[in-house]
């Protein structure tokens, strides 16, 4: 009736958090999504709880983060035959307690910069469209738009499913 995933993501820091690319601390990322196919169209609701605001499939934000935080998504995928499908959604990033910015490839002296939510509160769409070029090959492209950081983002990606290959080669 109801189609549910969850997942648990961390990151360790390994690399600078004076260059921001890492904030210095473990993070984690507890997300839930829930789903429901009625046909072609597909109604989704993410929800999570993380201490870095999350990057997502269409959005690379310029910076890291280190802070508690809830997240949330909701929008619908509508499927255009085998190969097609387009997707629409909105999302609210909503912090609380104290929070802490490291800018991407970008060296200062402090290396982060602290404040209190509204360092690190958002929400904005985010608009996709997926083309099933093989059963191992995906192209993707999206537009993602943050309203607190006014910020348009582009992207294009490429997905590789190495289980369908392995599978394959098995079978020959």
């Amino acid at each position: 009736m109801l189609d549910f995933s969850t997942g648990l993501n961390g990151a360790f820091p390994v690399a600078s958090s004076a260059k921001g690319l890492s904030t210095g601390r473990v993070t984690f990322d507890w997300d839930n999504h829930f789903a429901h196919d009625f046909d072609h169209l597909t109604p989704f609701l993410d929800v999570g709880v993380a201490n870095s605001v999350p990057d997502t499939r269409f959005l690379r934000r310029p910076y890291t983060s280190l802070g508690t935080l809830a997240h949330f998504e909701g929008g619908s995928e509508l499927d255009l035959g085998d190969k097609f499908s387009v997707s629409a959604s909105g999302y609210y990033i909503l912090p609380w307690g104290a929070q802490q910015i490291f800018v991407r490839g970008k060296k200062s002296s402090s290396g982060s910069t602290k404040g209190g939510v509204s360092l690190t509160r958002d929400d904005g769409v985010n608009l996709g469209l997926d083309y099933n070029l093989s059963r191992s090959v995906d192209l993707s492209a999206g537009y993602s738009y943050s309203a607190y950081s006014v910020l348009n983002t582009v992207s294009f990606g490429v997905e590789l499913n190495v289980a369908s290959w392995l599978r394959k080669r098995r079978g020959e």
